[in-house]
């Protein structure tokens, strides 16, 4: 049976019910677990209300009126985080990275940083107008803290990451899933904030939204091959442009450099020299890059 032209599988307990539940994941069925008490792969980090359904044995007559009130949009919803929890017990080598981070977070233990992909720069020295001549308009670059996220703020989003899909195997430098809370500051009385959510600084309408975290801000990675004057045209458009930190352009020419005068803006353009001509460079968490975003 090609379970990919169905929506639902129904699993009953049994001996090989870890086998039937990872081939209905595979197939993007939809388990239906006829149990209320079967123990599911990992169920104190995934949250299989988000991939599977359960019923009593005993409701089996209700299932359908059940499945009747689902929408498409939830369906497929549960089918995508399916395809998630899939690759964390697909084959050994994924069932190892889950186990690994299971016990650490049962034993309170930090895993190694994410190593970065070192880069090699093809020529540096893009530092555009980010120097104004007056300093007090001067545009000011800010750094995610990096490697700063101690062992209870990791534990405190490692549900998100187990049910996100992010890797497993390493403590993340950056934190996605951890978003920005109303700050309860402005409300006490010797608060100083005040909400100028239309002001240029970058501090300043962060805490004009109120939010509980530093500044931040993001980079462009910008991925070229023989396209240099659209990539010339990118650069240009994103000349002062608000929370901008760096503007990093992986050059997958091999063997030439870039040619002729390309645009200065207000925060640095740097070109990063890949040794193969590939999609895939656009995703390598690579060193230069100082923002978690």
């Amino acid at each position: 049976i090609d379970l990919s032209l169905v929506s639902f599988c129904i699993l009953s307990p049994s001996v090989i019910f870890q086998a039937h539940l990872l081939l209905a994941l595979r197939g993007g069925c939809i388990p239906l677990i006829m149990s209320l008490s079967q123990p599911l792969p990992f169920q104190d980090h995934l949250d299989w209300k988000l991939a599977a359904l359960r019923f009593p044995h005993s409701s089996m007559g209700q299932v359908r009126k059940e499945l009747s009130e689902l929408s498409n949009e939830d369906i497929l919803e549960m089918r995508r985080r399916g395809m998630v929890f899939r690759r964390r017990l697909e084959s050994a080598d994924a069932l190892a990275r889950s186990l690994l981070a299971a016990v650490a977070d049962r034993l309170q233990l930090l895993l190694p940083i994410a190593p970065l992909s070192p880069t090699k720069p093809v020529f540096t020295g893009f530092e555009g107008r980010n120097k104004s001549e007056d300093q007090n308009n001067a545009y000011r670059r800010i750094a995610s803290p990096f490697n700063q996220k101690g062992l209870m703020t990791v534990r405190m989003y490692s549900y998100n990451r187990w049910n996100s899909g992010r890797i497993l195997s390493f403590t993340p430098r950056t934190l996605h899933d951890a978003y920005d809370l109303p700050a309860e500051a402005e409300y006490y009385a010797d608060s100083q904030i005040v909400r100028t959510a239309g002001s240029r600084d970058e501090q300043a309408f962060s805490r004009g939204l109120g939010t509980n975290r530093e500044p931040e801000q993001f980079t462009v990675l910008l991925m070229t091959y023989h396209q240099d004057e659209g990539a010339k045209e990118i650069i240009r458009k994103l000349d002062k442009l608000p929370y901008l930190n760096k503007v990093l352009i992986v050059w997958n020419n091999v063997g030439r450099d870039p040619q002729g005068e390309w645009p200065t803006i207000h925060v640095p353009v740097e070109f990063i020299r890949s040794p193969v001509n590939s999609l895939n460079n656009r995703f390598l968490p690579y060193d230069r890059i100082e923002t978690e975003v």
